[in-house]
């Protein structure tokens, strides 16, 4: 029954070290709140599928590696996701992809900076519609920039820079007019 009630945990820069227990996390229900940051956790990023009333993820500044969880992709009321500063490796899960079951209506926030991340940006990340930051600066994302980022109407900084992108920029990004800082 206390899984029903917690909701905030608030982790940050408690020294914790080792691994996070996603099957005590599966209890916490309600959590609307989840961090993490600025600790010396290490393995996989926990997995939040469950907690269907997240709204905020924080797991910056750890030692986490792996895949970056697919299951941020889920959480339809999340705003902001902060999973960089980790050492998270292969593609970023298409989170914007509806045929996939992602759904991150409200998501205004997604942090994905300094981890070890590759391939391309996905295209899906033009059906954010809240989105307005995304720091991916420091990963190794390679290839040109997706045409649908010019979608992000609510975009205010793009922070890409430190990649191996290659290209032009789409000319729709030119068109947004909350952009204030477009770095890559």
């Amino acid at each position: 029954a206390l899984g029903l009630r917690v909701e905030r945990l608030n982790f940050y820069n408690f020294q914790l070290e080792g691994e996070v227990n996603s099957t005590a996390l599966a209890q916490l229900t309600a959590l609307r709140y989840l961090e993490f940051g600025s600790n010396k956790l290490e393995g996989a990023m926990p997995d939040i599928g469950h907690a269907c009333n997240l709204e905020e993820y924080w797991t910056y500044n750890n030692l986490f590696s792996g895949q970056a969880p697919a299951s941020i992709g889920l959480m339809s009321n999340l705003v902001s996701a902060f999973i960089g500063i980790n050492a998270l490796t292969g593609l970023l899960p298409p989170y914007g992809d509806p045929t996939l079951g992602y759904q991150l209506p409200n998501i205004r926030r997604l942090h994905i900076d300094n981890n070890l991340l590759s391939g391309e940006l996905p295209a899906s990340l033009g059906e954010l519609k809240e989105l307005r930051y995304i720091p991916y600066y420091g990963c190794r994302f390679e290839g040109q920039l997706p045409d649908s980022l010019g979608q992000l109407t609510n975009l205010i900084k793009f922070e890409g820079y430190d990649n191996f992108l290659t290209g032009t920029i789409p000319p729709s990004i030119g068109e947004l007019r909350s952009l204030e800082r477009f770095d890559v």
